[in-house]
């Protein structure tokens, strides 16, 4: 389906995952990045 996200390993589709859990890893994400520029 269009607008589905997934996780991707080298190329290849491993799930599909809700909404929920990418706002979810997006904030774990961003919030990691701006500890590695604080450094």
């Amino acid at each position: 389906d269009s607008g589905d996200y997934i996780i991707v390993h080298a190329g290849m589709g491993i799930s599909k995952i809700s909404e929920e859990e990418v706002e979810r890893t997006l904030k774990i994400w961003e919030e990691y990045l701006k500890e590695l520029e604080a450094t």
